[in-house]
């Protein structure tokens, strides 16, 4: 058992338990400070503590009360680094909906006055990068060792270290959420339910009898896609999509969307105009308006804002305005498009959409079979290594050619092959801010 981090894996090649010289860990933690993971175990263990210091890492699991983490006694008061992860340093919510948030808003205030005067960082792991931490660092699916996968995953791909790692992720210094902040959380919820229903009425046309064929809204109160294909128009009139610096990037958006069609109107009752109205709920009202501050703060029910009211003893900190949505509303709270997200469930249509039929179709399309050969096939019964070509079990060449599993993202990529698929995704990302901004302009000319 290696002598620095006392615990068997990752094996080496024969096999064996890693050594102290195959030791993932490095002698000390960055610039000499502690860092330290913490997981809550519930009431009857309290907080398994692995800490990395000058003097290798340790553990401890038993008899660390809830508290020790607000008061500092947890990391003894001293200058830290802390991971915990995200859901168990989110306010709890009233009435709660998950164990795993265990102290309230006010306690979490303690907390971040512990943090500061500690001199000490805190950062919120998220849930879904558990898994990945633990394949970067040889450990499987040991759940045990996700305390140990954490501090890794901090040490080799945070940005902010000496050394960044092409795979890097802005790990956020976590915060106390202001008042102001939940109350965004609360506007941009309902906002979402609005887009969700509109999105998911379009794509269910269909399925009612003598009902027109998907995303053709003829008979709905509002005909929202030839709204949709208004504005589109107006944007192309209007030449919204240059950009000075980015000679291909109008071509680029137009193709993305087919918008390169003769008459847009054939647009209607196609897949492809799916990508174009998952933006259009974003930025649009059903009747046909931009969203304006005031238009969303009419969407929240009374009895929210009353609760919301209730619970901070304040008034709701959100003002009505007719000023348009903007872009960073949108990208960030109704699409979530941070590098944490996963699975989001069935209140977001939207990014659903953008991910799987935008982001994922644009991923297959615009890098190569070649590209593409750069990592090696995860299918279990085919035996391509790094640049072959994909087989069948017999070890013979597959007829029907790659497998589809091969094109899909997974963090044991080689560094050049995610480097190529991040700028192709890069570029995916500026065709959606392109469009969301034309739209916008268009959307607040309209108001005028």
């Amino acid at each position: 058992m290696c002598d620095r981090c006392g615990i068997e894996m990752p094996v080496g090649g024969n096999g064996e338990p890693h050594t102290l010289d195959e030791c993932p860990f490095p002698e000390n933690p960055p610039n000499n400070t502690p860092i330290i993971s913490a997981d809550w175990e519930g009431g009857n263990i309290g907080w398994r503590v692995v800490r990395f210091d000058r003097n290798g890492i340790t553990e401890t699991n038993e008899g660390i009360g809830r508290e020790s983490m607000l008061d500092g006694s947890l990391w003894g008061n001293e200058q830290v680094v802390l991971i915990v992860e995200t859901a168990h340093i989110q306010a709890r919510s009233n009435p709660p909906k998950s164990k795993a948030q265990i102290f309230t808003i006010e306690e979490l205030q303690l907390l971040e006055v512990s943090l500061q005067e500690s001199g000490s960082r805190a950062f919120a792991f998220p849930n879904t990068r558990c898994k990945i931490a633990k394949q970067l660092a040889g450990y499987g699916d040991d759940k045990t060792l996700d305390p140990y996968a954490q501090i890794l995953f901090y040490i080799n791909y945070a940005q902010g270290q000496e050394n960044i790692h092409p795979r890097s992720i802005d790990l956020k210094q976590w915060r106390v959420k202001s008042t102001h902040s939940r109350a965004m959380d609360i506007l941009s919820n309902e906002v979402r339910i609005d887009m969700t229903v509109r999105l998911n009425s379009f794509r269910a046309i269909h399925a009612h009898e003598d009902s027109p064929q998907n995303y053709d809204t003829t008979d709905f109160p509002y005909d929202e896609v030839r709204n949709a294909i208004q504005i589109a128009e107006e944007v192309l009139e209007l030449h919204l999509l240059r950009e000075e610096n980015d000679t291909e990037l109008e071509q680029d958006v137009v193709e993305y969307f087919n918008l390169n069609v003769e008459n847009l109107e054939d647009l209607v009752g196609t897949d492809a105009v799916m990508r174009l109205m998952t933006l259009y709920v974003c930025v649009f009202n059903e009747d046909g308006s931009v969203r304006t501050h005031e238009s969303m703060l009419g969407q929240i029910p009374n009895q929210i804002i009353n609760r919301f009211e209730q619970i901070e003893e304040q008034e709701f900190p959100l003002t009505s305005s007719q000023i348009p949505i903007g872009l960073r509303f949108i990208w960030d709270r109704l699409l979530l498009m941070t590098p944490y997200k996963g699975k989001t469930g069935g209140q977001f249509t939207a990014r659903a959409n953008m991910m799987y039929k935008g982001l994922r179709n644009y991923d297959h399309s615009n890098l190569t079979e070649e590209e593409f050969r750069m990592k090696p096939c995860p299918v279990t019964s085919c035996h391509a290594g790094e640049g072959a070509h994909c087989t069948m079990p017999d070890g013979n060449l597959r007829a029907a050619g790659m497998h589809l599993k091969r094109k899909s993202v997974h963090w044991n990529e080689p560094d050049d092959f995610w480097i190529l698929r991040q700028a192709n995704r890069q570029r995916w990302r500026k065709i959606q801010k392109t469009m969301l901004r034309a739209m916008i302009r268009v959307g607040a000319t309209i108001q005028e």
